[in-house]
């Protein structure tokens, strides 16, 4: 059996030797004698051009009114303008409609606690004064030095 399999690799046995017949390998589903007609590339890629005349010899084309086959580069320009001036004046428009529809009431009530009349007031913190708490003589010379909070 092993000398077979050699003797098949040798001599270029099974599917080797169809494709040596025709020159060209075989798909699972091409039996060994079909023949695959070749069409040249010029052909195949003339398919799409048709006639322009009917039988009669007239253009296939219908006549159309002002002899034009699409829109006129006036006629494009101008409907880019009527677009652009639509979004620009629907733009416009709703910059007067937010402006006009984000204002401010006319009364402004106090609802915060700190606001109550009869809530406690504290006095506020000065200005001068270290956030970090740091107090005295040594303090206000860090702080003039600007040497303040540094651990270095």
């Amino acid at each position: 059996m092993v000398a077979a399999m050699a003797q098949e690799r040798e001599t270029g046995g099974g599917d080797a030797k169809v494709k040596s017949e025709t020159g060209e390998p075989t798909a699972p589903s091409i039996g060994a004698k079909t023949e695959i007609e070749h069409v040249p590339p010029e052909e195949r890629l003339a398919g799409h051009e048709h006639s322009t005349v009917d039988a009669v010899g007239l253009d296939k084309r219908r006549t159309v009114k002002g002899e034009t086959y699409g829109p006129t580069k006036t006629r494009v320009i101008m409907s880019f303008v009527v677009f652009f001036a639509i979004v620009g004046i629907v733009f416009v428009g709703l910059l007067f409609l937010v402006d006009r529809m984000d204002q401010p009431p006319d009364t402004v009530e106090a609802k915060a606690p700190w606001a109550a009349e009869d809530a406690s007031q504290h006095q506020p913190v000065p200005v001068d004064s270290r956030p970090d708490g740091a107090e005295g003589e040594l303090g206000a010379q860090q702080v003039s030095s600007g040497t303040a909070g540094n651990d270095d």
